[in-house]
Formats: C-alpha cells, sequence, structure tokens
C-alpha cells in the first residue's frame, strides 16, 4: 500500500486541511465539523503540528464556539475587520455559509477556501483579532441577515458591516471622519457671517 494511492487522496487532503485548521487555533469540534474527521485523529495531529513556533506553547481552545455576532462585533475595529474579512471573502466566491453541501468532500473543498480566504486576511491585516470560528460565525450571520448585515458606504462604495434594523445611511469610518471635519470647518464661516450681518435694531 502506497500513500500517494488514488483512493487515499481524499483522506491526506482532510488531513491536510485539519492541520491548518489547527494552526488557525480551531477547536476539536469544528474541525470534525468541517472535515470529518474522528476526535482522536485530530488530537492526535494537535500534538503532533500544534505547537505555536513562536512561543513553543501548545494551542487548544476549549469551550464552545463563538455564538453571539453582536457581541462580537461592538468594537469599531472588529466591524472595520468583518468588513475587510467579508471582502476577501467575496472575492474568492465565499459568500454564505449556508452553501455548505453535506457531502463530506465538497465540505472539505469548501474549508480549503475558506483557509485561503482567512489567510490571506490574516496576510493583509496582521493584527487582525478575528479568529477562525469568529470568521464562521460572521459568515453565518451575514448571510442570515438577522443580526448583521453588509452594505456600501454612501460616498466611496467601501463594504460595511452594520445593523440591518439601522434606519440611516452608513458611511465607513474614514467618510464619516472627512463629514465632521468638514461640518467643524463650516461652522467658524457661518458665525463670522452672523457677526458680520447687521444688527436688526440700530
Amino acid at each position: 500500500m502506497r500513500i500517494s494511492d488514488h483512493r487515499y487522496t481524499r483522506d491526506r487532503r482532510a488531513l491536510d486541511v485539519a492541520t491548518r485548521l489547527i494552526d488557525f487555533e480551531v477547536r476539536t469540534n469544528t474541525i470534525r465539523q468541517l472535515t470529518g474527521l474522528a476526535d482522536g485523529t485530530i488530537r492526535s495531529l494537535s500534538k503532533v503540528c500544534g505547537v505555536n513556533g513562536r512561543t513553543g506553547v501548545r494551542l487548544r481552545h476549549r469551550g464552545a464556539p463563538p455564538r453571539c455576532v453582536t457581541v462580537l462585533l461592538r468594537k469599531a475595529r472588529l466591524k472595520n475587520e468583518a468588513a475587510a474579512l467579508l471582502g476577501v471573502c467575496q472575492l474568492m466566491g465565499i459568500r454564505t455559509e449556508a452553501d455548505v453541501a453535506i457531502d463530506r468532500w465538497n465540505r472539505v473543498a469548501r474549508t480549503e477556501r475558506l483557509c485561503d480566504a482567512f489567510w490571506t486576511f490574516r496576510y493583509l491585516v496582521p493584527e487582525a483579532a478575528i479568529s477562525f470560528e469568529q470568521m464562521l460565525l460572521i459568515l453565518s450571520e451575514a448571510s442570515r441577515g438577522e443580526e448583521l448585515a453588509t452594505t456600501r458606504c454612501r460616498k466611496c462604495k467601501a463594504l460595511l458591516v452594520v445593523d440591518p434594523l439601522a434606519l440611516y445611511r452608513s458611511e465607513c469610518p474614514h467618510c464619516a471622519q472627512d463629514t465632521v471635519a468638514c461640518r467643524m470647518s463650516a461652522e467658524p464661516a457661518s458665525y463670522r457671517c452672523v457677526a458680520e450681518e447687521s444688527p436688526a435694531y440700530q
């Protein structure tokens, strides 16, 4: 038996994906759902591959994965990171979490694309705080459109993550900052116009 035989290609592919997920510090339960591998296999891989090269510490998250996207996106920085991440996923053809096929090997193929998208995002935003499992949550909630939605900045058309119940038109942080700056610079001029007008009484 040779590991290069065609019938073992799929299993090796799932193991390769699991190794990438371990490197992204993904929980065992999530890896099992995405690859179909057994818990024992994942733990064995984690013992071999789950070492952070920078610190030498075993990487292993415990407990339930993140489930509340509103808590995750309370900070403006995380909302901006989520928008950038969704933009990368859209460019790479990953739109929603709902299109995960039931077949195991289709899940493995899609997980490979998710890994590529997350790696690209972390390459573009090295200091990003969003994890791989948080990316899965954001993709899922964006597809549902109940707790978050995507829109475009009304000025520069950049992708934004917003509250779907918001009644105002959204602006990205850069355009919003420019709007405030323009408003502040216009106020002294309006005050000067009022001061230069002749008084109503003489």
